[in-house]
């Protein structure tokens, strides 16, 4: 329940939400990035442009975000200035995504301060200034095949992708990062400060997914989505790009569950049905309806890793769910400990919404009446009651009854 209402807490924050703020250095970037923001603009979303010294920019009003999604495309000064004019600051993006807002944030070679300090700020960072990825041909463009993406954000592709920017450092421990796309073992990374050069492959895209479900890309390029590129067929520039927007834009690889239903085996209950209440050791039937957004459409999501766990401070029971009938369902039995209970649902496919669900219910103890007249574990010692009373009688017959000749 606490979950649900936190979901609502943040859709309701964005309800009025639909725009698309694009943060750029230039308004040049708006002619040469086109069929991008095309693209965009195709799928039903309005974009907003502005630079970083336009009049009136702000995140929110009245407590209510304006816009749903902020593509920064300003790696250079632009950021700085947005921080230190306290139009747009780094706290303020963070603060836009902790309450649901998605960032898209596309790099260069020259990202400045506070523009790798907002990157830092979710795991990830850009390889020092002065650095520059090249190819095995020691040209400042490369083309790669590396989509190292699972499939839910970005598909897979023959042809290459060609850009030119910089690399990305990412957190590998966390669970909340996946890298995209990588460069092949024969690009290497120079610093051309430094006069140095490292062959190895380095992450160039990077998606982030909080667990209130919130999405952020970065991409280590901002040239990668340019006209030059997406236009040329021979590329798969347009389709990664097209494909990584959906995905943060939250268009795709969405998933919502409801339908909970739990109730005691016997009782054959209709979907919905919630049982208040059960006994030790009772038969429960649990399940669960999860659906993913495809194609603007919710559709069953099929999947065999969801589970659910009978949790009393510590999970006492975990069992995985098997599709039905359009419904993922389980069967088991309470524990022979009483107290109040959770049914908590989990599912974190890679690159999908993350599902987390708790409902509540108490497990009491047998009434009086309800206990075994005779337990069967107890068949010995009746057993031994009823040889002492025999062998009381016996005896007694015995002493009373028989005289000594």
């Amino acid at each position: 329940m606490e979950l649900l209402l936190l979901s609502l807490t943040v859709l309701s924050v964005f309800t009025s939400a639909a725009d698309i703020l694009v943060l750029m250095d230039h308004t040049d970037i708006k002619e040469s990035h086109s069929l991008f923001f095309d693209s965009i603009i195709s799928r039903g979303h309005k974009i907003i442009y502005k630079l970083p010294d336009s009049q009136g920019l702000r995140l929110e009003k009245f407590d209510d975000y304006l816009y749903s999604t902020v593509i920064l495309m300003c790696p250079g000064e632009g950021m700085i200035y947005l921080d230190l004019n306290g139009k747009v600051s780094v706290s303020d993006l963070v603060k836009f995504s902790d309450n649901g807002g998605n960032l898209v944030i596309f790099g260069d070679v020259d990202a400045a301060s506070h523009y790798r300090k907002l990157a830092n700020d979710f795991g990830v960072d850009f390889y020092e200034q002065g650095t520059r990825l090249y190819s095995e041909k020691k040209e400042k463009t490369i083309a790669t095949t590396n989509i190292t993406s699972p499939i839910s954000i970005l598909p897979t592709s023959k042809a290459p992708i060609k850009f030119s920017g910089i690399g990305l450092y990412y957190n590998q421990n966390s669970k909340l990062l996946t890298p995209l796309i990588s460069t092949s073992k024969d690009q290497y990374v120079r610093n051309e400060f430094k006069k140095t050069d490292v062959k190895e492959p380095v992450v160039f895209a990077v998606a982030f997914q909080g667990r209130n479900n919130v999405r952020a890309v970065f991409v280590g390029s901002v040239d990668v989505c340019a006209n030059s590129y997406m236009k040329d067929d021979s590329l798969s520039n347009n389709k990664m790009c097209v494909e990584l927007l959906k995905w943060a834009f939250q268009e795709k690889s969405v998933l919502r569950y409801s339908g909970i239903t739990h109730y005691k085996t016997e009782s054959k209950k209709n979907k919905g049905y919630l049982e208040g209440e059960y006994t030790i050791n009772d038969d429960l039937m649990f399940s669960i309806d999860i659906e993913e957004l495809k194609d603007g459409k919710w559709q069953e999501y099929k999947t065999s890793k969801a589970y659910v766990e009978f949790v009393m401070l510590e999970p006492k029971i975990r069992k995985y769910l098997e599709f039905k009938n359009g419904s993922l369902v389980t069967h088991f039995r309470a524990p022979d400990i009483h107290g109040v209970y959770q049914f908590k649902v989990f599912l974190n496919n890679p690159g999908f919404s993350w599902i987390e669900s708790a409902t509540k219910v108490t497990v009491r103890p047998y009434k009086h009446n309800q206990f075994e007249r005779f337990l069967p574990c107890a068949y010995p010692y009746y057993a031994s009651v009823f040889a002492s009373m025999s062998g009381f009688v016996v005896f007694s017959f015995y002493f009373l009854y028989h005289k000594n000749t």
